[in-house]
């Protein structure tokens, strides 16, 4: 199990966010959107969600949220950390440019920022979505947080099994566990939300908070057991993030602790590590219901790897007419190459104004 808090932001809001010239990194991904021959409307659009996911890229920096794990769009990366590296952005953004064919590049339907943090109780995972067009239940910003337990992360499966046995070993261990850890998690995302109302003058941030199960379609005895989702388009924890085995192991555990100590599981959210959504279980006893069936038969028959059959109508959130005049610029930082902290810059001032 771990937290998730979706914070989502109304399309009405967008018209009350100050525009804010892409400066630095942000700068050259929007040349790189824009070099493919788009037209006026495109360009506009593209202007204005790089320079909301530019914002909102300093709002975690100056709530010292600053390690970078990956930045795209759609299924193409400008930057992906698979090494653990940090303050590596620039250099990211120098190898993807010796690469980019300007005739490949298309108009975007989604960018994507992800982030890691840590704090003496969570590993957090932190995604942002920039998205172009509507969709049903989808809205233009989406920022989705993960909070993993430290508590529990292992090198190995006996490790992982022996925290958990000893923390949440019964069924009052473990209620009282996940009512004490939701509060600092809670805190953490509230600091969150009132910093993005404060730095781009947002006021209606929906926030939802959920208990999150996943669930494997087999078992899982090692670190190399685990089954990650590697497909394009995929951005969520089942990924595979640098760093985040230790706590996948525990995760997917998590439901054979339950199952072997008769744990009652109550309101969680289920998701296969192949990224589908089974929805929301009010309660399930692990013990005697199948939750690790070919098909977990418990939810309905499902595929671990859905094909994505979401429909778009074409039309953009972010082609009005609010944000004014712009220049993209070209492809070089504004201030020259030779800032190396793009990756992390809340103290490069030509990173913000």
């Amino acid at each position: 199990m771990y937290f998730q808090g979706k914070l989502t932001i109304d399309p009405s809001q967008l018209t009350h966010i100050e525009k804010v010239k892409p400066r630095k990194a942000f700068k050259r991904i929007l040349h790189y959107l824009t070099l493919g021959g788009v037209t006026e409307e495109q360009e506009v659009e593209t202007f204005t969600a790089v320079s909301i996911l530019q914002q909102l890229y300093m709002v975690f920096a100056t709530s010292k949220i600053n390690n970078i794990v990956r930045l795209s769009h759609d299924t193409r990366d400008f930057y992906l950390d698979e090494a653990g590296l940090t303050h590596d952005l620039k250099a990211a953004l120098d190898h993807y440019e010796t690469r980019v064919n300007p005739k490949s590049v298309d108009r975007f339907d989604k960018l994507v920022m992800v982030l890691e943090h840590e704090d003496e109780t969570f590993k957090y995972l932190i995604e942002v979505y920039i998205n172009r067009t509507h969709e049903v239940g989808e809205y233009p910003i989406e920022i989705v947080v993960l909070g993993f337990f430290n508590d529990f992360a292992g090198e190995d499966l006996d490790q992982v099994q022996y925290k958990l046995s000893h923390k949440i070993g019964s069924q009052k261990s473990y209620d009282a566990f996940l009512k004490e850890k939701r509060v600092p998690f809670e805190v953490f995302v509230q600091r969150l939300t009132q910093a993005i109302q404060e730095h781009i003058k947002v006021d209606d941030i929906q926030v939802e908070i959920q208990r999150k199960i996943l669930l494997s379609r087999s078992k899982v005895s090692a670190k190399d057991d685990i089954r990650y989702n590697k497909r394009k388009g995929n951005y969520g924890v089942n990924y595979g993030y640098y760093g985040f085995d230790d706590y996948i192991l525990y995760a997917v555990s998590w439901i054979d602790n339950c199952q072997d100590y008769s744990i009652v599981v109550d309101d969680a959210y289920y998701e296969t590590m192949g990224g589908n959504d089974l929805g929301h279980m009010d309660t399930i006893d692990p013990s005697s219901q199948p939750l690790f069936d070919s098909s977990h038969s418990i939810f309905g028959n499902v595929s671990d790897f859905p094909n994505d059959t979401t429909s778009r109508d074409g039309g953009s959130w972010f082609n009005f007419d609010s944000f004014g005049d712009y220049s993209s610029g070209g492809s070089s930082c504004s201030s020259g190459s030779s800032c190396s902290a793009c990756s992390s810059c809340s103290s490069c001032s030509s990173c913000s104004s």
